[in-house]
Parts: C-alpha cells; sequence; structure tokens
C-alpha cells in the first residue's frame, strides 16, 4: 500500500466530507480486534528467525484491512483505530492525515490519544523538532500530569537516542519520574542502560540513579539484574584487573600476553566485535591513541567466540564452528590492516571477569595494575580522559 501525500490529502477531504456509519464502524473494530488477538501471541512466542515470515502475515492482513476500511465513513474514535493501522504499515503520511484534525478535537480523550500517536510518528520520521512540539502539545493536553504517557515518553527517548541525545534525555527523564507498568518493562530497562551510560553522570551519581530504580523495581527480576551488572561496572574501579589467562587464541602476537608482565605501563583494553557498530565507529580512534601512547601505554583488542559474525561488509553468518568464526576474524584483522594484539576468548568467562556486559567496553588499568577507568559502549571524551590519565604521570 503505497500512499503519496496527495491521496493522504484526498482522504482526509473524504473524512471530513462523509457521515460515519456505525455498521461500518462495528465491522472494522471487529476485524481489527481479531487480527490483534490472532497476532499479539504469537509475536510474543516467535523466535528470531520465525520474526520476518510472522511480520510478512501481519502486514498483509493489516493491508488487507485497510483495503476494506472506508474511513470516510468511520466516526472519530475508530479513525483514530484506522490510522493505527496506518502506523504499524508505517503509512505515516496517511496516518497523520487522520490524526493532525483530531489532534484539536473538542473531546479530550480523542484528543490525546491522537496527540499520542502523532508523537509516534514524529518518533517513526526521526523528526526531533516535530517530536518537542508534540511533546509539548500533549503535555498542554493533560495540563503537566503526564504520568500515563510515561512509557510512551521511554519508547520515544529510546528510539530517538542516535538522532538527538538531548532530547532523548530529556524524555526518558519525564517517563523515569513516574512509575512505569511491568507492560514497559523492555522500554524501562532500555531507558535505564540509556540513562547510565549517556547521561553524562559521574561514577557517584551513577551510584545513586542506580539505588533509586532498584527501590522502584525491586520487583522486577529483569530490571535488578541489569542493575547489579551496572553495580558490578562501578564496584570494579580500583580493583586489581584480573589476569587474562582464560582459554583463547591470541592473535598478532607470538606469545600469550599477561598483564603482570606489563605492569610500569598503562593498558587500555578494548572489549569488541566486528558486528558491532560502536565498536567498529570508536576502533579508529582506539588506535590512533595507542599509537599516540605507545611508550606510555599499551592497547589490546579482546573478543570471543559468539558463534556468529558479521561486519560492515559481511551479511550476517550464524551457527559458526569455531574455526569458521576464527578465520573471518583474522581476514577481518587482516584488511582492516589491525596489527593490536588480540585475544579471542572461548566462553564469557573474560568478559565477565572484566564486568563486559555491554560492547565496547574499555578498561584502563594503571602501571600497578589497579583498574583506574571504565566505559561502556558509547566512548563520551573517554579517549581524552585516559590521554590526560596518562600524561599526567608523566
Amino acid at each position: 500500500m503505497k500512499r503519496d501525500l496527495k491521496r493522504s490529502a484526498w482522504l482526509l477531504i473524504l473524512i471530513v466530507m462523509t457521515a460515519c456509519s456505525g455498521d461500518q464502524d462495528a465491522r472494522f473494530i471487529e476485524d481489527w480486534k481479531r487480527i490483534q488477538a490472532e497476532f499479539t501471541p504469537l509475536f510474543e512466542s516467535v523466535d528470531r528467525s520465525g520474526r520476518p515470515s510472522l511480520e510478512a502475515r501481519y502486514k498483509e492482513k493489516l493491508e488487507a484491512l485497510a483495503e476494506a476500511a472506508q474511513p470516510g465513513r468511520l466516526c472519530d474514535s475508530s479513525r483514530l483505530t484506522y490510522a493505527e493501522v496506518q502506523l504499524e504499515l508505517n503509512q505515516l503520511e496517511a496516518a497523520e492525515a487522520i490524526l493532525l484534525p483530531l489532534a484539536s478535537h473538542q473531546n479530550p480523550d480523542l484528543r490525546i490519544r491522537a496527540l499520542q500517536m502523532l508523537v509516534r510518528t514524529a518518533v517513526a520520521r526521526k523528526d526531533a523538532d516535530a517530536l518537542r512540539q508534540r511533546y509539548k502539545d500533549l503535555d498542554s493536553a493533560r495540563n503537566g500530569e503526564l504520568e500515563k504517557d510515561a512509557p510512551l515518553f521511554l519508547e520515544a527517548g529510546n528510539r530517538m537516542r542516535d538522532t538527538d541525545l538531548e532530547l532523548a534525555l530529556e524524555l526518558i527523564d519525564r517517563g523515569l519520574s513516574h512509575p512505569i507498568p511491568e507492560s514497559a518493562d523492555k522500554a524501562l530497562n532500555t531507558a535505564i542502560h540509556i540513562r547510565f551510560v549517556d547521561g553524562g553522570l559521574g561514577n557517584s551519581e551513577r551510584g545513586v540513579f542506580l539505588e533509586r530504580m532498584a527501590r522502584q523495581y525491586a520487583d522486577r527480576p529483569h530490571i535488578i539484574t541489569q542493575i547489579q551488572r551496572k553495580r558490578g561496572f562501578l564496584e570494579f574501579l580500583g580493583r586489581p584487573a584480573p589476569e587474562l589467562d582464560q582459554p583463547g587464541t591470541w592473535l598478532n602476537s607470538e606469545s600469550p600476553l599477561q598483564l603482570e608482565e606489563l605492569r610500569g605501563r598503562y593498558v587500555l583494553l578494548d572489549f569488541f566485535a566486528p558486528w558491532c557498530p560502536d565498536c567498529r565507529n570508536s576502533l579508529p580512534e582506539f588506535r590512533q591513541l595507542g599509537r599516540k601512547l605507545k611508550d606510555q601505554m599499551a592497547t589490546i583488542l579482546i573478543t570471543r567466540l559468539y558463534g556468529f559474525y558479521a561486519d560492515e561488509n559481511t551479511p550476517a553468518r550464524r551457527n559458526l564452528s569455531n574455526t569458521e568464526e576464527l578465520s573471518l576474524l583474522k581476514d577481518y584483522l587482516e584488511n582492516k590492516e589491525i596489527d593490536l594484539p588480540v585475544f579471542v576468548a572461548v566462553g564469557e568467562e573474560t568478559h565477565n571477569r572484566f564486568n563486559a556486559s555491554a560492547i565496547p567496553h574499555y578498561v584502563l588499568i594503571s602501571p600497578d595494575g589497579k583498574v583506574v577507568d571504565l566505559c561502556m559502549e558509547r566512548v563520551h571524551g573517554f579517549f581524552a580522559r585516559v590521554e590526560a590519565q596518562v600524561m599526567g604521570e608523566q
């Protein structure tokens, strides 16, 4: 169903000029509920491999529903549902053609529902300016009482992370200021992670934030598990660094390296994987820093065997043997002209010892073997901080 802006405009005119039909309303809503009842449990249980075919079947059902509907004969509340169908099909212009006039509806419930969906269209477009306006409009319609919309703001903030981080954090903070229902645990988990990683908090502030989340969501096992991992990240600072003596393979090194043998110099570890975009994006700066500080600091890359491989030029390959994955990794290092020592761990023990629950994960080890700085996932000036730390000792 391909609809351009012109067609959307004619649809809007049709909606305005045609009276609604109760029978048409009932049939449309009944069909919509039937599709949701059929597919909701399937989406909750399907594995990753089966999801594309399930999504294709779902889209076919929605397209048939939209084609059979006569939106001009639907009443206002059902038009909102029709707009939701268009949103599910990613037909943003068709959805907005319906939602924009309803956003000023005299019925406050319809107006709020329309504004909520316009927030979703702005997020789908990654349009930060439009999202700011929709956020303000919804705030006004709710008279500042946005508790019921807290999950929506978490979802919006999570999805805007890479588009406008300042706005994303504003939305996440607004959402986290209210209790989040269990039905939105996935969005809550992501929002806590983004706030911890990207929020510009110092380590003591991070600790306070985690304690607040732990008190508020003590009965949510998935939330508490993440909080415990991040507590481990903070508690790792100042401890003696573990040794790199777990099972694995060393590449670009004639023999296994021991951190104890590198005492007297700083050591910067980069836990990475070729399939991780943030790892690839920060790798050039990591290598440049290593070259600049080579006399004062050693740099080591660490990854593990996942049974999976991908990079920016290689489609995902799954169910790989250790030998196949190791060969692909060697090719990647050669093509990128990466000659740094690389430890390829077998299993998760090395990552767990160094509290690497998300990658890239950086660990700065002092000349006396203690962990003096850490960074998780996003760099945010970490390399400049490392340089200042290392050069400050000279």
